[in-house]
């Protein structure tokens, strides 16, 4: 992957609609990865999923989108439409509402010259994707009367954007890039086909920002992985000021080490006067045991700061981003309470919990595999997971009641299976529309497809 870097212009000052609002979406879209700018992983506004019902949620259709092509990208859902994009680098579009039969073509589709691995980001009539290719692609989101649709214009990114999902925030795209670059642009482009980054951030030597940024409370956030080499992988938590400081080039306002590098979904939240994120285990030496960990936003004081609060899920860490509701944190997990039991999601009561947080429960399974973020809807938690039955290669959905069981340890409300036979790679969920979309590929017939989860 080529490092070299462009010039930046100066900052356009088109950040005009308030941080308060970032990721601001309609009740029932999940528009973005982990729903909003701030990742927060919650949707109130798919009520009709409830503790009660669920056990009822099935497959009523799937979307399949190509061949042995699904990453570690999820879907998102906005407005009538349906989105995901695939590692043969194609972007597709989907009608919500299905298609009446119980497979269903792209609408249209776009396409980029190199792979994806991350989810789009929908906004204003804009659906936008980052690729390898050392591009944002952005597509008109009803798409261009064609099968095929050209981008109405193309952001210049320095490397390869690998699992850096884009956020929007009032009106700018933030994406990072394999060789450690934050790339901003306005959403409304420059007026030519190939756009420069209104500003950029560059981490350092060995660095690369391979997580969705995460905007909230006047900063953007950037997962890191640093790897001088594969032993001595790391990472960082950089802060910058969402708006930019009136350069090309802008600085971290402050940073944090999270001792261990970023895994595949791994991303920042952003909690009211908090963020945070977690961190995967450090393959070489030293490995501590704390890997999730609280910030306060606005930073400390000083270029490098402290946790306020550690969440305990062990020396192995978490390969994704939480979610939260209320003051519960929900984190994917293998790390389970119980010696005959593999962890799914743990819960922290983050308000009552002190500065040392345990789970308050955790919801565990009988098999060890790959995981999504978790996607919280009202009183339930769903969770991604593949494979998802002992002795098998499958995967599936698992839901939990978000309230816990009164146990330490809970048992699914539901299980949806996507395949018996697949390869899933802990894309995230979408949860909207009171659907649950889950992107997977079979292992049988190399059809990638979203999986369209519903009620009878």
């Amino acid at each position: 992957m080529s490092l070299a870097s462009r010039r930046a212009r100066r900052a356009l000052g088109i950040f005009t609609v308030a941080l308060g609002c970032a990721g601001f979406a309609h009740a029932a879209d999940w528009p973005q990865f982990q729903r909003s700018a701030s990742h927060s992983g919650n949707n109130a506004g798919a009520s009709a999923l409830t503790p009660d019902n669920v056990g009822s949620l099935h497959i009523a259709w799937r979307d399949e989108f190509g061949g042995d092509a699904s990453s570690e990208g999820g879907a998102v859902m906005a407005g009538s439409n349906l989105y995901v994009a695939g590692f043969d680098g194609r972007l597709s579009a989907f009608p919500v509402d299905g298609c009446g039969a119980d497979t269903c073509q792209p609408l249209w589709q776009g396409a980029a010259a190199a792979d994806i691995t991350s989810t789009p980001a929908v906004s204003a009539g804009r659906v936008v994707v980052a690729s390898a290719d050392h591009f944002v692609h952005v597509f008109d989101a009803d798409g261009c009367g064609e099968a095929q649709c050209a981008p109405l214009w193309r952001g210049q990114l320095s490397n390869a954007s690998i699992d850096s999902s884009v956020a929007i925030a009032g009106g700018m795209i933030f994406v990072g890039d394999f060789g450690g670059r934050l790339s901003v642009f306005p959403l409304a482009g420059c007026g030519d086909a190939v756009c420069e980054p209104a500003w950029t951030a560059q981490g350092s030597p060995h660095e690369q920002m391979n997580s969705s940024p995460a905007v909230g409370g006047g900063f953007v956030f950037v997962q890191t992985t640093i790897t001088p080499t594969f032993e001595e992988a790391t990472g960082r938590l950089l802060a910058f000021p969402a708006a930019g400081c009136g350069a090309a080039r802008c600085d971290a306002a402050w940073s944090a080490d999270l001792g261990g590098p970023s895994g595949v979904t791994s991303a920042p939240i952003v909690v009211g006067d908090k963020v945070i994120v977690g961190s995967a285990r450090r393959v070489g030496g030293p490995n501590r045991r704390e890997h999730v960990f609280a910030f306060d936003a606005a930073g400390c004081g000083a270029a490098k700061c402290r946790p306020v609060q550690f969440f305990e899920v062990g020396p192995e860490g978490i390969v994704t981003t939480p979610a939260v509701s209320g003051s519960t944190l929900f984190v994917s997990t293998t790390r389970s309470p119980g010696a005959a039991t593999v962890g799914v999601v743990a819960a922290f009561d983050m308000a009552h919990c002190g500065v040392r947080c345990k789970p308050s429960w955790t919801g565990v399974n009988q098999a060890g595999g790959a995981l999504s973020p978790p996607a919280v809807v009202g009183d339930l938690v769903f969770v991604g997971k593949g494979p998802a039955s002992v002795f098998q290669i499958d995967a599936g959905v698992y839901a939990f009641d978000a309230r816990g069981c009164g146990q330490v340890q809970c048992a699914p409300l539901a299980f949806v299976q996507s395949s018996r036979v697949a390869t899933y790679f802990g894309a995230p969920l979408a949860v909207a529309h009171d659907r649950v979309a889950f992107v997977s590929n079979d292992g049988t017939t190399l059809v990638s497809s979203v999986a369209i989860m519903t009620l009878p």
